[in-house]
């Protein structure tokens, strides 16, 4: 199944922000549910107590059972989901890389009348030596990008295989204008 995936630059948000947000939210929603639990519980308890006049003070076993029974539970259904969106931001890191990429290669474009003949991923050089992608740009591609997989040229297109950084290995197509993201 192929995505065409061509988002304007003020799509792009800070992936890391976004993780740090899920994961906040998941610790969030498991601490609540877990808090609301234990008050529940303890509610019942002092019901209890006060009814049998019983002086014991603290959980029984049994709470504590159900009580760690809930929170595996919990994290057995959210775990996925958080996971899943994890990957999507990975991929939309990875995407908004090559969006990155893109720019650069327009510019060469704009600058030399062609676009690149050749691109060392190492170097950020084209074949003769010229500049393509900075340091900084490298630094990024490396970083969002497990792997490079081939650049090609057309006539008056190119093309820029790569793969995100997600568990799929999603690949990644940087076509003239657009990005394409394929399965793994």
């Amino acid at each position: 199944m192929i995505h065409f995936l061509s988002l304007p630059a003020c799509m792009f948000v800070d992936s890391d922000r976004i993780y740090d947000d899920l994961h906040a939210l998941f610790w969030h929603l498991v601490l609540t549910n877990l808090r609301v639990f234990m008050i529940k519980i303890h509610s019942e308890k002092k019901l209890r107590r006060l009814s049998t006049r019983n002086n014991s003070a603290g959980f029984t076993l049994i709470e504590m059972l159900i009580a760690i029974a809930l929170i595996a539970i919990l994290t057995a259904i959210s775990y996925p989901i958080y996971t899943s969106y994890i990957n999507k931001a990975k991929v939309t890191k990875g995407i908004s890389t090559l969006e990155t990429v893109r720019k650069s290669i327009e510019d060469y474009h704009i600058n030399n009348a062609s676009y690149p003949p050749a691109l060392d991923i190492a170097t950020g050089q084209d074949g003769t030596g010229r500049i393509v992608l900075t340091a900084e740009l490298l630094s990024e591609f490396n970083g969002n990008l497990s792997s490079f997989e081939s650049y090609a040229i057309g006539t008056d297109d190119y093309t820029l295989t790569a793969r995100a950084i997600d568990t799929n290995r999603t690949v990644l197509v940087l076509k003239s204008g657009s990005v394409v993201t394929q399965g793994p």
